[in-house]
C-alpha cells in the first residue's frame, strides 16, 4: 500500500496490532511473573494471550496475507549466509519485510514463545500456583519443566535484543 511520501506499507493493521500486542503481553508477562503472589494469576492469563497470539503467527505464516506466509520471507541456508556475507561486509541489500537473517529470527522468537507458552501450561510455582497441565506430569516433570520455562524467558529477552539491535543496525 503506497502511502503520499512514496514509501510503502509492508505490514497491514492487523500485523501491526499483532506484533504491539505480543510485545505488550510478554512485557506484562514477565512483569507479573517477578511480582510472583497475587499477580500470578495475570501472569497465567498473559501467559494465554501470549501463547494465543503466537499460535495465531504460526497459522498467518502458513495462511495469512502475502506478506505475513513465511514462504515470502524465510530464505533457505544459500540465500541466507549470503545475507550473512553482505551484512559482515557492510553492503546488505534492502528488502521489503524481513531480510534473510530476519525471517529466521522470527522463527527463532515463535519457537521461543510456543516453547515459553506451552511451558507454562506444565510450570508450577510450588506454593499457589500451577499450570492447568502440571498435574498431568508429575511435581519432578513440572518443576523441570518451570526451570526451563525460566531458562526460556532468558533466551527470548536475548533474541528480542537480538532482534531489536538487528533492526536499529541493518534497518
Amino acid at each position: 500500500m503506497a502511502r503520499r511520501d512514496g514509501t510503502a506499507r509492508i505490514w497491514d493493521l492487523p500485523v501491526r496490532l499483532f506484533h504491539w500486542s505480543l510485545a505488550a503481553f510478554v512485557a506484562l508477562s514477565w512483569w507479573s511473573g517477578t511480582r510472583g503472589g497475587d499477580w500470578l494469576p495475570l501472569h497465567e492469563r498473559s501467559g494465554y494471550a501470549v501463547l494465543t497470539l503466537a499460535l495465531f503467527r504460526v497459522l498467518g505464516g502458513w495462511a495469512g496475507s502475502d506478506s505475513t506466509r513465511f514462504a515470502s520471507f524465510v530464505r533457505g541456508p544459500h540465500a541466507t549466509l549470503a545475507y550473512a556475507r553482505s551484512v559482515a561486509a557492510r553492503r546488505p541489500p534492502a528488502y521489503p519485510g524481513h531480510n534473510p537473517l530476519g525471517g529466521w529470527m522470527v522463527l527463532a522468537l515463535l519457537a521461543s514463545l510456543l516453547f515459553q507458552g506451552a511451558s507454562g501450561l506444565f510450570a508450577t510455582d510450588d506454593v499457589a500456583v500451577s499450570g492447568p497441565l502440571a498435574r498431568d506430569v508429575g511435581e519432578h516433570m513440572s518443576e523441570l519443566i518451570t526451570a526451563l520455562h525460566k531458562l526460556n524467558f532468558d533466551l527470548l529477552l536475548a533474541l528480542a535484543a537480538l532482534l531489536v539491535w538487528g533492526l536499529t543496525w541493518l534497518g
